[in-house]
């Protein structure tokens, strides 16, 4: 692969954009679904941000690098953490330039850059990046790598957008000095899109049946885990851990058939599709990490405290209010937004940082969770890179205090988190910043599958309790793939 200098990589940046952006809206009711199998190549690098199957707000949006749409212009943005760099790829030419820096540093210099040249851009930098890539920027030490790339970044020059409560798609470009392409590809967009107006995605089929999966600790491994955590708790060393466990195996079947699946079994208006090359993320996530608008307004919305959903009403208003009222949960749920009040506190204008809701409980399909409001306004000139190194990885997925939480973790899990416990969305050349939780979520590298796990330990944790919670949490995503958990310690 040729290689590519920082002088290079300005100068196609530059090629990329001439400082405009053409977006054009068109009243078509096309299934962001149907569009996606229809028109996106997946054969190299392409993202699906999904408002759910049932949305009537929100957006959801699509595109790729490389591969079909003319050979679709952009960059993609690859975290090597273990190797201390980041590589940069432009798939039209097969030029590469690593970088020694971290992607996220690498991910805030490239907006930045991109900002100065296409002033009012709505487009950005559209992927995952992994726990390893989060805990490097915070001053950890990075782990081994996992088999998945432990961050992936696409900068597309051209997106699909549906706005989900007018029924309308937009389409949006750089306008690059080929005017003649970009009017080629508006015109083919146009074209696939009109012809699909109308029409209903097809069932998914059902899936194979897979082994059980496997667990990298088992329940008695995991139950040991727990206790060693509520010794650290007990020593004073962190007041709650994250504690984490990973679940394997294996599947021939095209990524896209699990993902339509997975939407249906556990909707959310978090979810995500990404393939990159062989690697693909597919995520129902419950959890929004961060949303940052334009104005510097930013909101999380942490996750703690979670309940199976009942097998009739009466048991269903039972559950609910179970975890309303347990004090374990309350008590883990209020650690956390403290944290958060904490992290974005040290980047937000004096005063801002408020709790406007506090222990509301959201129905999902499968579980009732515990979620809180943080929010408040970012200073000035925060960089999104300060941003995210006050703030990722997320609480919910560390513990408290943050760095000690991580530090004992790295010692009790026996490998890396890679995508999971992250987050993936957007994050916008126009400060526009949406970021979901990688938890609830599939990784796939070829036939290898692999899923995370986990919750939060405290002194009154349960283990029996958090270890039957870690099955909860998979099971959408197991009859997804057409797998079990088999026997986990008397959880089915």
């Amino acid at each position: 692969m040729p290689a590519m200098t920082m002088a290079d990589l300005r100068e196609e940046m530059m090629a990329l954009s001439t400082g405009a952006v053409k977006s054009e809206t068109f009243d078509i009711r096309v299934d962001p679904e149907v569009a996606f199998s229809e028109i996106i190549d997946r054969r190299g690098y392409a993202y699906w941000l999904d408002a759910g199957p049932s949305a009537d707000s929100g957006w959801s949006y699509m595109g790729q690098v490389g591969g079909g749409f003319d050979e679709s212009p952009g960059f993609v943005i690859l975290g090597e953490p273990d190797q201390g760099r980041t590589r940069i790829l432009q798939p039209a030419t097969g030029c590469a330039l690593d970088v020694e820096d971290s992607v996220i540093g690498v991910v805030s210099d490239t907006l930045r850059r991109l900002e100065a040249l296409s002033e009012g851009c709505s487009l950005g930098c559209v992927g995952w990046i992994g726990y390893e890539s989060a805990a490097l920027e915070s001053g950890a030490a990075p782990r081994a790598s996992t088999a998945d790339p432990d961050s992936v970044l696409l900068y597309p020059a051209r997106q699909i957008a549906f706005d989900h409560s007018r029924r309308q798609v937009r389409l949006s470009s750089l306008l690059t000095g080929d005017a003649e392409s970009d009017d080629q590809w508006r015109r083919r967009m146009l074209a696939a899109l009109r012809a699909l107006d109308g029409r209903c995605p097809t069932e998914p089929v059902r899936p194979p049946e897979l082994e059980p999966v496997t667990a990298r600790s088992s329940p008695g491994e995991y139950r040991a885990q727990i206790e060693e955590c509520q010794r650290r708790i007990a020593d004073g060393d962190a007041y709650q851990l994250c504690l984490t466990n990973q679940f394997r195996t294996t599947t021939d079947e095209d990524p896209l058939a699990i993902y339509q699946r997975l939407r249906r079994i556990n909707p959310t208006q978090h979810g995500g599709f990404i393939v990159a090359g062989e690697h693909s993320l597919l995520s129902s996530s419950p959890e929004m990490f961060l949303d940052v608008a334009s104005d510097g307004l930013v909101t999380t919305k942490p996750i703690k405290g979670t309940r199976r959903r009942g097998g009739t009403p009466r048991e269903d208003r039972h559950l609910l209010e179970e975890l309303r009222n347990d004090s374990k949960e309350l008590a883990e749920n209020l650690m956390i937004v403290d944290l958060m009040r904490n992290d974005l506190t040290s980047v937000s204008e004096l005063g801002s940082v408020v709790v406007p809701s506090l222990f509301d409980v959201e129905e999902h399909p499968n579980v009732f969770q515990l979620v809180s409001t943080v929010r408040g306004r970012l200073r000035p000139g925060t960089s999104l890179r300060q941003l995210l190194r006050s703030t990722f990885p997320a609480g919910s997925m560390t513990g408290a205090p943050k760095a000690a939480a991580m530090q004992i973790l790295h010692g009790l899990e026996a490998s890396p988190r890679g995508a999971y416990a992250g987050a993936f969305g957007y994050m916008g050349v126009d400060g526009n910043v949406r970021l979901a939780m990688t938890i609830r979520t599939i990784m796939l590298n070829g036939s290898e599958v692999r899923i995370g796990s986990g919750g939060g330990i405290t002194a009154l944790s349960q283990p029996d309790f958090e270890i039957e919670e870690t099955v909860i949490k998979i099971r959408p995503l197991l009859t997804a793939l057409g797998s079990s958990i088999g026997d986990f310690g008397g959880y089915r």
